[in-house]
């Protein structure tokens, strides 16, 4: 039989050609096997990917709509307190509101505290000292609205 192939030569050779090719099959059949493997790999970290972009979106869009919120409801509350205070000085000036102090003290004179000594209103501040004090007051009232502004942004930030 070895005489057909060749001689012992020519068989040793056919055998070695044999395995070479055998040997690249399976090469072949490991390299497909890895190039799927990589492929499988690759479109699994690419739907990772688009999952935590989309989900980096959506909290990005949740944190834009809190801050719009939020400003928007600053800006209503500062406009609102700016026409309650300009509506307050108004009726200061023209009489319609008088502002007391909460403390009481005995006036030597009673005559001299009901004429406005030192231009106090009889029974109440002057008109530029109710006008300062309600401007404090709505300059405080905004610090106010600005810090719980703060605070509800770091609550919607950190959800």
């Amino acid at each position: 039989m070895i005489d057909l192939l060749g001689g012992v030569r020519a068989t040793v050779f056919a055998g070695l050609a044999l395995l070479l090719l055998v040997l690249a099959g399976v090469q072949s059949w490991r390299l497909d096997s890895a190039q799927d493997t990589n492929k499988a790999a690759k479109a699994q970290a690419q739907a990772d990917l688009l999952a935590a972009t989309e989900a980096a979106r959506k909290r990005e869009g949740d944190w834009a709509a809190a801050v719009y919120d939020i400003t928007f409801d600053l800006v209503s509350k500062g406009l609102a307190r700016e026409r309650e205070t300009a509506a307050a000085v108004a009726d200061l000036r023209r009489g319609a509101l008088v502002v007391r102090p909460r403390l009481t003290c005995r006036v030597p004179d009673a005559a001299q505290a009901v004429a406005g000594v030192h231009g106090a209103e009889a029974g109440g501040l002057s008109v530029e000292d109710a006008e300062f004090l309600l401007r404090v007051g709505a300059d405080a009232d905004g610090v106010a609205d600005q810090l719980a502004a703060c605070q509800a942004y770091a609550r919607a930030v950190s959800e």
